[in-house]
């Protein structure tokens, strides 16, 4: 082989490695536009839930987890959206109230004897 070749190899070798790390190190970081996108989806998910759209929640807030999949605020909203889509009687964190009165028990009617339990040992009771 002659020189020449031997150093224009050399030379696409190192280009080809260089454009390698280049292009690595852009996947990993996040550009300051793609921060922005990603809280827009946000945005948009947050108001879907509010407006108890969860379908479209679901949809805005898996675009923001692809546009940052490191973004730990899109994962608390998706499950925020996922608790609200289960329990819909959860909103804004709180639990809505259904009643304040503690639990009580209804008297027998028509003189019915209330029932006896009796305690039984565990072996009694299979264990």
């Amino acid at each position: 082989m002659n020189k020449i070749s031997i150093v224009v190899g050399s030379v696409l070798i190192i280009a080809a490695l260089g454009l390698s790390l280049i292009s690595f190190s852009k996947s990993k970081t996040i550009t300051e536009n793609q921060k922005k996108i990603c809280s827009n989806y946000l945005h948009e998910a947050d108001s879907a839930l509010k407006a108890k759209d969860f379908k479209k929640a679901i949809k805005y807030v898996k675009m923001a987890i692809e546009v940052d999949p490191k973004n730990k605020l899109a994962f608390a909203t998706y499950e925020k959206i996922l608790e609200a889509k289960i329990a819909p009687k959860v909103v804004n964190n709180s639990i809505t109230e259904t009643t304040n009165k503690p639990a009580t028990s209804t008297p027998p009617q028509n003189g019915a004897k209330k029932p006896v339990f009796e305690e039984e040992d565990e072996e009694g009771m299979g264990c």
